[in-house]
C-alpha cells in the first residue's frame, strides 16, 4: 500500500495554511489569549486548524481529524489526520520565524505520512511509508535525508524539552542523566531558552532526521506535537518510541533517535522515571 495521494493532500494542507499563518506572522492583531493550560493560542492557530479540517472533510470524507486546537472528530474509522496548526505558537508571537504547521496522518494506528511546513522559513519537511524523507526550502530542490550513524550516548549531541531548567522536579533526574551519559545536551543556558531559538529548526526530531542530532528527548506533549514527525525520522532510518518502548504518539513523551543509541536511550530515560 501507498500514500503518494495522501501526501499530496498534506501537501494541499500545508498550502492551505501558509498563507493563513504567515498574514497573521506579518500583521498585528494575532488575537492572542491563554488556554485553560495555560499554554498561549492565536486566531491563527484556529483559523488555520478550521480551514484544514474543511478541506478534509472535503476530500477526505471519512476520515477523522484530531486537532490542538478543537479536539478528536466523533465517529469510527481507522485513519485520523492529526493537526498542529501553529507547533512553536510562543515563537510565532514573538516574531521568531522557527515554527511550523505539523501535519500527520495515522492509518490504523501507525503514523504513515508527515508533513511539516515552516512558511517563515520558506522550508518543509515530509515523508510517506517506503518513500524515504525529505526536505527542501519552497520552490527548491528536495533533499533525501538520513541519520547519524553514532553508536553509543557517550558520543552523541541529543537534545530535550522542556529546556533543563525548565524541567518540573519529578523529571528532573532524566536532565541529570542524559547530561552524565551524552556528550554534548543541548540546548544549552547560554543558547537561548528553547531547541528552536538555538537552532533555528522547527522541532528537534527533524534534526535526528537531518542528521543534526543523534537523539531527542521531548517530555511534553499531545499527538499533534509527534504524529507528523515521526515519519520523518523513520523514513530517515531514525526510530521513535514513546518511555514504554511503544509506538503511540498519545502519550505525552517520546524518544527520537538514529536507531543505534535508540535502546540504551530509553533505558537510561525511564530508569531515570524510576
Amino acid at each position: 500500500m501507498t500514500y503518494a495521494d495522501d501526501l499530496a493532500i498534506a501537501r494541499r494542507l500545508a498550502d492551505l495554511a501558509d498563507p493563513i499563518s504567515m498574514r497573521y506572522y506579518d500583521g498585528e492583531d494575532l488575537g492572542t489569549v491563554t488556554k485553560p493550560d495555560g499554554s498561549p493560542v492565536t486566531l491563527a492557530d484556529r483559523e488555520v486548524e478550521r480551514v484544514l479540517r474543511d478541506e478534509l472533510a472535503s476530500v477526505r470524507p471519512t476520515d477523522l481529524v484530531i486537532g490542538e486546537e478543537f479536539g478528536t472528530d466523533d465517529g469510527p474509522g481507522s485513519r485520523h489526520w492529526i493537526i498542529d496548526p501553529i507547533d512553536g505558537t510562543s515563537h510565532f508571537i514573538g516574531k521568531k520565524d522557527a515554527w511550523s504547521t505539523l501535519i500527520g496522518l495515522q492509518d490504523d494506528g501507525v503514523v504513515t505520512v508527515g508533513l511539516a511546513s515552516a512558511p517563515a522559513l520558506a522550508r518543509r519537511w515530509w515523508a510517506a511509508v517506503g518513500e524515504g524523507a525529505w526536505t527542501a526550502p519552497n520552490g527548491g530542490e528536495a533533499k533525501r535525508l538520513g541519520v547519524t550513524s553514532t553508536a553509543t550516548l557517550d558520543k552523541s549531541a541529543i537534545a530535550m524539552w522542556p529546556v533543563a531548567h525548565r524541567v518540573s522536579a519529578d523529571r528532573r533526574p532524566v536532565v541529570d542523566a542524559l547530561s552524565a551519559a551524552a556528550a554534548v545536551l543541548r540546548p544549552t543556558r547560554e543558547e537561548g531558552d528553547s531547541l528552536r531559538e538555538a537552532t533555528g529548526n522547527v522541532h528537534g526530531g527533524l534534526m535526528v532526521a537531518e542528521g543534526l542530532l543523534d537523539a531527542y528527548v521531548l517530555l511534553g506533549g499531545g499527538a499533534w506535537d509527534h504524529a507528523a514527525v515521526v515519519p520523518i525520522v523513520e523514513e530517515a532510518g531514525g526510530r521513535f518510541s514513546d518511555l514504554s518502548g511503544g509506538t503511540r504518539v498519545d502519550l505525552h513523551a517520546g524518544l527520537y533517535s538514529n536507531g543505534h543509541v535508540h535502546d540504551e536511550l530509553l533505558r537510561l530515560v525511564t530508569a531515570a522515571l524510576g
